[in-house]
Order: structure tokens, then sequence, then C-alpha cells
């Protein structure tokens, strides 16, 4: 599928009738892919005003777009006459 085509990943499975050994491995892997995301996750949340300046800087970018889009909309229902 596109997806499988498009996204980067490494498959991490085990299923019930494997020894308790893989298991563990997994979990181990797992926890060690983890650690980056953690990482960044706890300094994203230690540093005040990220979150809300990225969310602002986004809606700033994006308004423009969203007002158009929603203008066309309006005039093309018949609710908006363009000024």
């Amino acid at each position: 599928t596109d997806m499988q085509r498009s996204v980067k990943g490494e498959v991490i499975s085990s299923t019930f009738d494997e020894p308790a050994s893989r298991h563990v491995q997994v979990a181990e892997m797992v926890i060690a892919n983890l650690e980056p995301l953690q990482k960044r996750y706890a300094e994203i949340m230690d540093e005040p005003g990220y979150l809300a300046g990225v969310l602002k800087e986004g809606a700033e970018r994006v308004s423009p777009i969203a007002k158009s889009t929603v203008q066309l909309v309006k005039e093309r229902m018949g609710l908006y006459a363009g000024a």
C-alpha cells in the first residue's frame, strides 16, 4: 500500500508461543526506540511557551488560506458577496 511505501520503520514483534526471553528482547527494543521521542517530549514540555508559539505560528501561517477558502465557499453557496 501507499502507507507501507511511504512510512519508514521497523517491525518489532513477538507472539504468544515464543519464549519469555523473546518478549523481553522485544520490550527492550521498544524502549530503546522510544527513548529519543521521550527525550524530545521532555525538552518540549520543559520549554515554557514552546507549544503555544508553535500553535500561534501555524495559525498565522494558515489563516489567509482558511479565510480565502471560507470566502470561496460562501460565494459559491450564494451566502457572501465579496468586497
